[in-house]
């Protein structure tokens, strides 16, 4: 059985700041990125965007929890990011399909086994948890940010996470089609998401 909500929040709470910093970290390099190359943002479908997102919040963590062990490890032993609190939450990151919490991805064994509760190889017993995100209708910023403990479809508890000192978004505007027959291939990053355009998101 994982750890309480009220169990999970004390475990976190020595490590909230750097927390809260993850995405909205991440999100403030996406935006350096459309703004460096505002054209090539511009062709990005909501999958790619994911996972660029991903890219950087991984990054962001390694860099918000260096030098904090034993406290927080940071492994990609199990084929993904995984940090690791106080050897008893396993918490990985990846975009949420929704507020339920519910997420998407390749059904690999690892994905299984951690989505169920089980303990992945080489590490003791813990709670595994997710760290994701749900975007604003217009994708311009976050909607939420939460850590949520499931076993398969099963959700056991959900804590908000507060964001971080992240901008507010901002919303980049669709170019107007050419004149022609047809609009410029390339799609918005600011178009309203599809969770089955995001498959395999953050974190497969």
């Amino acid at each position: 059985m994982p750890h309480s909500k009220q169990a999970a929040e004390a475990i976190l709470e020595p490590y909230m700041d750097q927390l809260v910093e993850i995405f909205p970290t991440a999100w403030r390099r996406w935006e350096e990125f459309g703004k460096a190359s505002p054209e090539l943002r511009l062709q990005i479908c909501p999958r790619t965007r994911a996972s660029m997102v991903s890219n950087f919040a991984t990054r962001a963590a390694e860099e918000l929890f260096d030098d904090m062990s034993p406290g927080v490890i940071l492994t990609d032993h199990p084929r993904f990011l995984l940090i690791i609190f106080d050897s008893k939450l396993h918490v990985r990151l990846k975009k949420f399909r929704s507020r339920s919490g519910q997420t998407s991805g390749i059904p690999t064994t690892q994905r299984r086994m951690f989505e169920t509760q089980r303990p992945l190889t080489g590490f003791p017993e813990s709670s595994n948890c997710v760290h994701g995100y749900v975007l604003k209708p217009d994708a311009s910023y976050f909607a939420e940010t939460a850590i949520t403990c499931s076993d398969g479809n099963k959700l056991y508890w959900k804590i908000d996470i507060p964001l971080g000192g992240g901008s507010a978004g901002t919303v980049v505007e669709h170019r107007p089609p050419p004149t022609g027959d047809s609009p410029e291939p390339g799609i918005s990053s600011t178009f309203e998401d599809q969770d089955q355009a995001e498959e395999g998101g953050i974190g497969d």
